[in-house]
């Protein structure tokens, strides 16, 4: 599973999807934390959110792989607290406009990140995502005939 997880002024909402064979996908979960990125609160539920598990209907418990945070909105709060949690599990990410289709996700680029006015020597690991290739390719795939099951 994958989640992505949007910070707000007041909240922060994260969507946690399912994986398949051919790129099948499923909205398992919309989680809204209430609080935003200055109440340390929101962001322990948010780590908290990284070690819960759901259930399968198999009956196996799953976690989430990888969660994608937009570091848009309130940047070195979200640095500092990917830095925290660890950025094998929590990838930081930039939105950018334009198209690129042979490289839609890019890096990571550590970027200079600030804690206590302190310059880091290894900044915090930023990935780039071409917005508009992921907004072209989802409205494809819409376009695409219901897959048949067998």
């Amino acid at each position: 599973m994958t989640a992505g997880a949007d910070v707000q002024k007041n909240r922060i909402e994260v969507d946690v999807w399912a994986w398949g064979r051919g790129l099948q996908s499923w909205l398992i979960d919309h989680v809204v934390i209430e609080g935003g990125p200055g109440d340390p609160a929101c962001w322990q539920s948010l780590s908290d959110l990284l070690g819960r598990t759901w259930a399968h209907p198999s009956g196996q418990h799953l976690t989430i792989a990888k969660l994608a945070i937009d570091t848009g909105y309130e940047t070195s709060a979200v640095y500092a607290w990917a830095r925290q949690v660890g950025f094998g599990q929590v990838a930081p990410v930039k939105g950018l406009e334009g198209f690129n289709r042979a490289s839609p996700v890019t890096g990571p680029t550590f970027v200079d990140a600030t804690i206590g006015g302190k310059r880091l020597r290894r900044g915090a690991r930023l990935w780039s995502v071409a917005t508009s290739t992921f907004k072209a390719e989802t409205y494809r795939f819409l376009r695409q005939d219901r897959p048949t099951h067998e």
